[in-house]
């Protein structure tokens, strides 16, 4: 028997021009397969950008042995599907576990025959991509099976003048509760970029279902759009929340006291507190979920509505109350309550259904919404002007667009060290945490300027090298799986990548040049050989006649090490000129308060004159070792005018959880 059996199976890899009577027909083919047991078939649709050359349907059967022999016959018998309207053969694939994105309808009836809103649910844990949001009655020969996304909500919004393609999300839930809390954020790449394969229109409005845990995968996926989005508008314009908590955004005991009711609730076979493996990680990390999707809403004036249930779940309590669902936000509307436990609450039999009209019309009443636009000033004594929201983004782009001829790689000392502390009263607050702040600030603005996505490597944990990063999720979890041990080999792997790159470069002198940022804090285990890497590697540039920038190497320091000052220092000021040859360093010391100036020293310092040579508090050219570049070598910048360019890029805080460095002594 296949995994997680319903009444309705998924059909795809059916020819172009496929009709349901084409289903119907090809169903009926197989032994004992009557049409009283055919109880729905979908039209069939396209489910994917990439799978151009075929369409899916959803078939609902009688009931489950039916819906389980059909199965069985279409994966045994192999035979082939003809659509006898547009001819062609293909063989049909089968699915019982609605895995990933599936397509539920997809209306015509909109300008060019296309739909004009995308809509998503996502169910939640132990659940199922399609069975979760279905409404069961009748017997188990004879079920009646009402499944409102594809049978009722359709028609509802038609009659309204939109027109939707309504899919559902399906993905293995137990990650949430077997695994580690580094993986949480899983569920969410692979939804974002099924949403990539899926979508032609990447402006078209995205509205989607949450229910339970799908309401946190959904908010963790609006965060990574709008880390990726190209545009400056947000696609996501509505969600509908169904028991996902909202309230203690700063606290982590509501994502705790969540996770392990509802873990009690659906595998009630374990009946024990440790149920949820790291629970207490993975409610930090839920908590974190929230206060950054709250940001995005705020900023992309989503619209939100949250359900709570009002039937208790298990052990008489509610897994989701009235205080948790609601939204801490002014214009929040108030969570709706729900006549249903916290499985059923998302299980309409029927329009007329308890809770169902007022979804649906808080639902309508968010996609009528005009989108956000820009906001016309009055006029006073002068022509109104246009107050641009993005404005100050755009600056920091316009600024940031140089790199966008180079590729960048991280370079990332992840050695034993990189565990201290300064402070002996906070050592939470360590170096690799500093790093990983700083970093995940940088990433954002990295990848969207590299189109093929940055380079990551470590220096001991050297299995979790990744190229072609395109997201700051997979970042984070990099970054969680990676812990400070080992040594300081730099100067053996700076030699090995640059060789490799230098080697390329030979058969083609048009290959991109390298940004490469190495983030330390200290001195290397093997500074000769460092040294004569990076000699090695600008007489190597020199030499084949490439440009005097095709190699840029930017070293960041963490803390507040002397003698990784001075050495890294002597590296920007003195290598190249002691060498006769070109100098490709620059070094930065990381200043958890900088600002703007900062950022662009780090990314750009080894690659553009302007900031190469930009002039420290000591009047050099170097960072390291007088007062790190920043808002208090800048008095300029200091503005609130400058605080709300960069708040634009979510950067007003890098470093706030941070404190200035104040001795390497003090680990």
């Amino acid at each position: 028997m296949a995994p997680d059996f319903g009444l309705t199976l998924k059909l795809t890899s059916l020819p172009l021009e496929t009709t349901e009577s084409d289903v119907r027909r090809y169903l009926r083919e197989f032994p004992d397969m009557k049409d009283k047991y055919i109880k729905k078939v979908s039209e069939p649709c396209p489910y994917s950008r990439l799978a151009q050359g075929s369409l899916g349907s959803v078939v609902t059967l009688r009931n489950r042995g039916i819906a389980q022999k059909l199965y069985d016959h279409v994966r045994r018998d192999q035979r082939n599907f003809h659509a006898e309207r547009g001819g062609g053969y293909s063989t049909v694939v089968i699915d019982s576990e609605f895995l990933d994105l599936t397509t539920l309808y997809s209306s015509t009836k909109g300008p060019g025959g296309k739909p004009t809103v995308d809509i998503i649910g996502v169910h939640g844990l132990s659940g199922h991509g399609y069975n979760s949001w279905v409404y069961l009655g009748g017997t188990d020969k004879d079920r009646i099976e009402v499944m409102w996304l594809k049978d009722v909500l359709p028609g509802i919004l038609e009659n309204e003048g939109i027109y939707p393609r309504i899919m559902v999300y399906g993905y293995r839930s137990n990650i949430f509760t077997n695994t580690n809390a580094a993986k949480l954020v899983e569920p969410s790449i692979n939804l974002y970029n099924c949403l990539n394969a899926a979508r032609h229109d990447t402006n078209r409005p995205l509205y989607f279902f949450g229910h339970s845990i799908g309401g946190i995968i959904i908010k963790q996926t609006v965060c990574i759009i709008d880390e990726n989005a190209a545009s400056k508008s947000h696609p996501v314009r509505g969600c509908v929340f169904f028991g996902t908590p909202h309230r203690g955004s700063a606290s982590a005991e509501t994502a705790r006291a969540f996770l392990t009711l509802l873990a009690l609730f659906t595998l009630r076979n374990q009946g024990n507190a440790n149920i949820v493996v790291d629970i207490q990680e993975k409610s930090q990390a839920l908590a974190d979920i929230n206060g950054k999707f709250l940001q995005v809403r705020h900023r992309d004036s989503i619209g939100v509505l949250s359900c709570f249930e009002q039937v208790n779940s298990y052990n008489g309590q509610k897994i989701v109350t009235e205080d948790s669902a609601r939204l801490d936000f002014p214009t929040a509307l108030p969570p709706f309550p729900i006549d249903a436990n916290h499985s059923d609450m998302v299980k309409f039999a029927s329009s007329s259904h308890q809770g169902f009209d007022q979804v649906i019309s808080a639902l309508l009443e968010i996609m009528t919404r005009p989108p956000p636009r820009l906001v016309v000033a009055p006029a006073i004594s002068r022509p109104a002007r246009i107050h641009d929201p993005h404005a100050g983004r755009k600056r920091l782009e316009n600024k940031l667009r140089f790199l966008s001829k180079y590729d960048t790689v991280f370079m990332i000392d992840d050695s034993t060290s990189m565990g201290s502390w300064e402070d002996e009263n906070d050592p939470t607050n360590t170096y690799w945490t500093q790093t990983r702040d700083i970093f995940l600030k940088l990433v954002p603005l990295a990848i969207q300027h590299d189109r093929d996505g940055i380079d990551i490597q470590f220096l001991n944990a050297t299995w979790y090298n990744e190229e072609n990063v395109k997201w700051k999720a997979r970042v984070e979890y990099l970054f969680n799986e990676v812990q400070p041990d080992g040594t300081t080999p730099i100067g053996f792997e700076l030699e090995g990548y640059l060789k490799n790159y230098l080697r390329r470069l030979e058969k083609d002198m048009d290959l991109k040049p390298l940004n490469l940022i190495v983030i330390t804090d200290g001195a290397p285990d093997d500074y000769e050989e460092m040294e004569k890497a990076i000699v090695g590697a600008a007489q190597k540039v020199q030499q084949l006649g490439a440009r005097d920038r095709q190699i840029g190497i930017q070293f960041v320091q963490i803390g507040n090490e002397d003698e990784a000052t001075k050495f890294l220092k002597r590296l920007d000021d003195d290598l190249g000129r002691n060498n006769k040859t070109l100098d490709i360093v620059d070094t930065v010391k990381y200043d958890p308060d900088g600002g703007e100036e900062m950022i662009m020293k780090i990314l750009l310092g080894a690659i553009k004159d302007e900031y190469d040579h930009q002039p420290a508090a000591n009047g050099n050219g170097s960072n390291v070792g007088s007062r790190p570049v920043g808002l208090a070598s800048t008095p300029a910048l200091r503005s609130s005018a400058f605080e709300q360019d960069f708040s634009a890029l979510g950067l007003t805080e890098m470093g706030s959880n941070s404190r200035r460095p104040t001795g390497f002594g003090q680990r």
